[in-house]
């Protein structure tokens, strides 16, 4: 038992060092990796034990990923570990291609199967998830940020929905050190928070794939049971993970209301259109023949139309509310169209321009029109306002 702990204790050490995105490879195929092994009594034989059952998957992420669950034997796996680490310690061309994402992948995906071998799963969550803690970093290769540019926050989440949030800017680094830039503490319903854990003891509660990209930021999280046990996860900062379609990352920044978290993906994913709602309003000032009142010289019209495109019902609604109890509503539902006609929206460049009215416009001192266009996305909600000016005639922001 103590030398199945020992075989534990160095599988998930080192699943955590090939996963760790910021990690110098010279720490991967230094002497270290090849002391443990050796302490573990693993064979450095090439890898011809393992390549005479498993062929390629000696060194191949694909071939090994067919046949992992068909490994049963910790001193061959062991050995193929360290037969494999001996290639790029001594005879690749490169030492620095052991962090390319074929190989860190080969790596722990052997890593972790020793693990389970000798253990329990490290990197299944299992239990009652009670907390949540995300340290997301979008710092990657490229020029140096500026000392006030945001490049890390920290999140915690309890069962009980209490949030603890800060963000950290580059700053002078003078002690190797970000700055603490704000912070935000605060309390969500605990049904809300519950959504949370179980969205997320559901997903990492399985095997997940990982995806490696050295040129972009990374993903650190811990989930803590009900029992105390932390279980710990690692990933590059470009990672999607959905539960049931919900999208974890958004769901954090939905139920949170704050918008601007990295988590998983960075934040960088592009936004899209979910619904637009235009609204006018028109009023109309009507001087009658005859006078209505001593004090009420104009009868006034007024008019107002709506336009909703919704993404979720697929529909298009346009209501017209003509005068007092006199409307109009058309409803349109078109599966597949609405989708479509609002993906290829562009939100970055919606309503960008306004064109107005034309230079001859005539001038009506009796008539008020504007219009409110509201884009509901993804990522929240922007409103447009356009008002005419019945003294100039002319429509404005």
């Amino acid at each position: 038992m103590e030398y199945l702990k020992q075989v534990h204790d160095f599988a998930t050490k080192w699943t955590d060092k090939f996963r760790d995105q910021k990690i110098n490879y010279i720490e991967l195929v230094d002497h270290y990796m090849a002391d443990d092994c050796e302490a573990l009594g693993f064979q450095m034989d090439c890898g011809h034990a393992f390549l005479e059952k498993y062929g390629n998957a000696a060194s191949k992420f694909d071939e090994l990923n067919r046949v992992i669950d068909e490994i049963t034997d910790i001193s061959l796996l062991g050995s193929a570990i360290y037969s494999q680490w001996r290639y790029f310690n001594h005879w690749a061309y490169d030492a620095a291609s052991i962090l390319e994402p074929e190989n860190r992948s080969w790596f722990i995906l052997a890593l972790s199967r020793l693990a389970v071998l000798s253990g329990e799963n490290p990197f299944i969550f299992t239990g009652e998830l009670k907390k949540i803690r995300i340290v997301s970093n979008r710092l990657g290769y490229g020029p140096c940020p500026e000392p006030d540019e945001e490049v890390e926050q920290h999140i915690t989440l309890n069962s009980e929905g209490r949030v603890w949030f800060s963000a950290y800017v580059f700053g002078q680094r003078r002690d190797g050190h970000y700055e603490k830039a704000r912070t935000q503490n605060l309390k969500v319903d605990k049904a809300v928070a519950e959504r949370i854990m179980s969205a997320f003891s559901a997903y990492f509660s399985n095997e997940y794939t990982e995806i490696f990209a050295t040129d972009i930021g990374d993903w650190n999280m811990e989930l803590t049971n009900t029992e105390g046990k932390t279980y710990k996860f690692r990933g590059s900062l470009c990672s999607e993970f959905e539960v049931q379609g919900i999208d974890l990352s958004d769901l954090l920044r939905h139920s949170l209301d704050m918008p601007d978290l990295y988590v998983f993906d960075g934040n960088n994913k592009p936004d899209i259109v979910n619904r637009i709602e235009v609204f006018y309003h028109r009023i109309t000032k009507i001087k009658p023949k005859e006078p209505i009142s001593e004090h009420t010289e104009y009868a006034v019209w007024d008019y107002t139309e709506s336009l909703i495109i919704d993404r979720n019902s697929e529909s298009i609604e346009h209501i017209q509310n003509i005068g007092t109890g006199c409307s109009v509503t058309r409803r349109y539902k078109v599966e597949g169209g609405i989708e479509s006609l609002l993906d290829d929206l562009d939100i970055d460049i919606l309503f960008e321009h306004i064109e107005g009215n034309p230079p001859d416009v005539v001038e009506n001192p009796l008539e008020s029109k504007d219009y409110t266009i509201k884009v509901v996305t993804k990522k929240g909600i922007s409103s447009l306002r356009i008002k005419h000016d019945s003294l100039t005639g002319r429509y404005a922001r």
